[in-house]
């Protein structure tokens, strides 16, 4: 999803081919504020407005503005996997917030870098066949986390094929 930002707020870009219109809120606080606009910059100008017109708001009624994000939020996981965590912060010498952190950190960081890797696969397996004239297909693996409830966690894993055809 795209989003703008604006007096550190986000804002999301969303469009209504139905409605011939683009429209979105204003994205991580508790209140529904929405704008809309008939081009990007009609749509980034009610962004703009809409933020700044719930900052007047919340001014005149001697209301807290939400914050965007306030840095606490809950994450479920297996009693398994909070035990494993647990007790590698204690090894680390380090609180259990700072050790999810650091994993939060390198997931955030290593995404680019699996793409990344995933290109440059692709790009060995494109010139090891260019040669060859042939159809190439790589797969892309993708694997994410689910809780289903207290106990039920999983890890699925999905394929995605890409097949490239070289062009000589």
């Amino acid at each position: 999803m795209e989003t703008m930002k604006y007096k550190d707020f986000e804002g999301s870009i969303e469009t209504s081919y139905e409605d011939r219109i683009m429209f979105g809120k204003i994205l991580f606080i508790n209140d529904l504020i929405m704008y809309e606009g008939s081009s990007i910059d009609e749509l980034e100008q009610g962004f703009h407005e809409a933020v700044d017109s719930y900052l007047e708001f919340c001014e005149k009624h001697n209301k807290r503005p939400d914050k965007p994000m306030n840095g606490v939020f809950n994450v479920r996981t297996s009693p398994e996997v909070h035990k494993q965590l647990s007790l590698k912060a204690l090894k680390l010498g380090c609180s259990l917030n700072a050790c999810a952190n650091k994993a939060f950190e390198y997931f955030i960081n290593s995404e680019h870098e699996l793409g990344k890797s995933i290109d440059q696969v692709s790009q060995t397996l494109v010139s090891i066949n260019t040669q060859m004239g042939s159809l190439v297909t790589v797969d892309h693996f993708n694997s994410y986390n689910s809780f289903n409830g207290m106990d039920d966690y999983k890890v699925a894993t999905t394929t995605v094929q890409t097949k490239l055809r070289i062009v000589q």
